[in-house]
Parts: C-alpha cells; structure tokens; sequence
C-alpha cells in the first residue's frame, strides 16, 4: 500500500508525507525506499519501538480534530527516523 506521499527521497535521505496509512507504516515504507530494499527485508519495526504506541501518540484528538505539534526521533535499520507532529516522516541513513 503506497498511501504515504514521497516529498524526497530514494538515496540516503528522503521525506515522506503520512497520508491515508498510519504513521508506523509510513515509517517501514519509506525506510525501504530511503534504503533501497524491499519493506520484508528489514527488521520488525517492534525492535526499535512500539508502533501501536508511536500511532495512537499522533492519532486524532478525541473530539476528533488532527492533534498538531510533537515529534519523535530514533534509530532503525540503520536510519534515523524523524516523525514531525505525525504529518512527516524524515528518513536519513546512519552508515
């Protein structure tokens, strides 16, 4: 599924747009790209976080308005993976 829109990227950095997916899948797909494999060929994102958490942290206020603001950074499958207020994703290889 390629909901997620790439701004940049393909090579050792890109920016990608979470859009119609949740930020956890955003997140694997535009590490495949940024590192050029396919998405099966890297290791569960489980192993650097939880995603259920990283999602429900950027999902929709409760009375259902976009929450803004926040960002999250850490490392995985040799990246380092920003998530900017849940709209973007940056992606830059760390090796």
């Amino acid at each position: 599924m390629n909901n997620g829109r790439a701004t940049s990227g393909g090579g050792p950095e890109g920016e990608f747009e979470v859009v119609g997916e949740r930020p956890s899948e955003t997140i694997v797909r535009a590490v495949s790209e940024v590192r050029e494999c396919d998405p099966v060929e890297l290791p569960p994102l489980h192993s650097a976080l939880d995603p259920d958490a990283l999602d429900e942290l950027f999902e929709d206020t409760v009375s259902g308005r976009p929450r803004r603001g926040g960002s999250l950074a850490f490392e995985y499958a040799d990246c380092r993976v920003s998530v900017l207020g849940g709209e973007t994703i940056r992606v830059e290889e760390t090796d």
